[in-house]
């Protein structure tokens, strides 16, 4: 069985850039009928392209453009229209610049007022190193050892960025189902948002006993190094992950096949894990090194 090859459907294609015809044919589709979703697909993958090769966008940057488009694909086609513009390439760069400009500058505010904070464990003896497996790493392994829909669900339960294979194939999977891209991806950011939101009040309490050890007396030194502690193993609490109910509704299968393609895949992780790291008779934790 191919890596892209999964029960519930056939092998899903790969996305290729559009020739400027499908787009233009696209753009005649919602001047003609009303039709917004040709030049969403058509116009969004065109996007992409080009921002990357020409705006060094990162992936982050342009998987959240691609999501920003959905919203933006009517606005873009109406002014272009309304203003008499004649070149709608050279109009469709410039729009597509404009979005990426906003999405780096609201990305720019967040890093500036983001609490900064410091996970010493210099203060804690019970703390012992364990080496993380970088995103290349871990991409790589679960290239080659996994199942596509054995990374798709470990990818969104543990907020891991999606491969650029793993998008495109995501996005043909969608549509097989029936799903919205749209949709998918803002259920998924809204449910995300509220985990971020939970991690980063753990994040500053854990941040707030790091001062207070700087400046304690002896004798409650102690007393802020358990409740460091405390905070900073909630970290790592199951209701800061996505759920596999909740990854189920998102993907349209069932909770027991979530958990199922979960348990398989963590356990070929493990296994590459366990090599990487010559750890073979220990106890291994995936949830401190992903």
């Amino acid at each position: 069985m191919s890596r892209h090859s999964f029960s519930m459907c056939q092998p899903v294609p790969k996305m290729k850039k559009p020739s400027d015809i499908e787009v233009l044919e696209s753009v005649n589709i919602y001047y003609s009928s009303g039709n917004i979703s040709p030049f969403i697909e058509k116009g969004g993958i065109w996007i992409m392209e080009n921002v990357k090769k020409y705006c060094m966008a990162n992936d982050d940057e342009v998987s959240d453009l691609f999501l920003l488009f959905h919203s933006k694909a009517k606005t873009c086609l109406d002014v272009y229209k309304n203003k008499y513009y004649t070149n709608f390439f050279g109009f469709l760069f410039v729009y597509a610049k404009n979005l990426l400009r906003n999405l780096r500058r609201k990305e720019q505010i967040y890093k500036s007022k983001h609490v900064d904070v410091m996970l010493d464990s210099l203060n804690i003896p019970s703390y012992k190193f364990k080496p993380s497996i970088s995103a290349k790493t871990l991409h790589s392994a679960m290239d080659t050892d996994l199942l596509f829909k054995e990374r798709l669900i470990i990818c969104l339960k543990y907020h891991i960025k999606l491969s650029n294979s793993d998008e495109s194939d995501l996005f043909f999977y969608l549509k097989t189902k029936g799903i919205s891209s749209l949709e998918f991806w803002t259920s998924y950011r809204k449910m995300k948002q509220k985990k971020d939101l939970k991690q980063a009040f753990l994040l500053k309490r854990v941040n707030k006993f790091n001062e207070a050890l700087k400046i304690a007396e002896p004798e409650k030194m102690e007393e802020l190094k358990q409740n460091k502690e405390k905070y900073y193993n909630k970290l790592f609490q199951r209701s800061l992950k996505l759920s596999f109910k909740e990854i189920g509704n998102l993907l349209n299968i069932s909770m027991s096949q979530c958990r199922n393609l979960h348990r398989s895949g963590l356990a070929k992780l493990r296994i590459f894990y366990i090599k990487l790291y010559g750890l073979e008779g220990k106890e291994i934790d995936l949830k401190y090194h992903i």
